[in-house]
């Protein structure tokens, strides 16, 4: 969970608490998938993003989406697999027929008072098949201290 705080005019202080519930998702490929980002509900947001990260790449815009307009798709990510959904405290981003190269920490972001703040981010791995069901190969993920 991710906090940040903003002082207003008066000096009043603002929090928000942004966060990805699913720390890693698991899909097989031709799976679909929805990742989440959590915010309070009676907080007065701007704007919310989605950035894809590929390891050892720069972060890359998959989605803005305004409290006032329609939401702006980047890229390769301007097609019906994508796709994003709001409730009243969370943003959801739907990717349909996942493919082996949407594997990737997917990162939610919030603009308030002109400051953007990130989520700790949600991996999805894919599992590789073949048609006859056989895995052909599997990401690991070795975290080590």
């Amino acid at each position: 969970v991710l906090c940040f705080s903003v002082y207003d005019v008066l000096g009043h202080t603002y929090s928000a608490h942004l966060s990805q519930p699913a720390s890693v998702v698991v899909a097989k490929s031709g799976d679909n998938v929805t990742l989440r980002c959590s915010f309070p509900k009676d907080f007065n947001i701007y704007s919310v993003f989605w950035y894809k990260q590929k390891p050892g790449k720069q972060p890359y815009p998959v989605v803005t989406a305004r409290a006032v307009s329609d939401p702006i798709f980047h890229d390769e990510f301007n097609s019906s697999r994508f796709r994003v959904s709001k409730s009243e405290s969370s943003l959801f981003l739907h990717i349909r027929n996942v493919h082996v190269s949407d594997e990737a920490v997917y990162y939610c972001g919030v603009l308030m008072f002109f400051e953007i703040t990130f989520g700790n981010g949600s991996l999805l791995t894919v599992d590789r098949f073949t048609t006859n069901g056989k895995i052909t190969s599997r990401l690991s993920l070795y975290v080590c201290f």
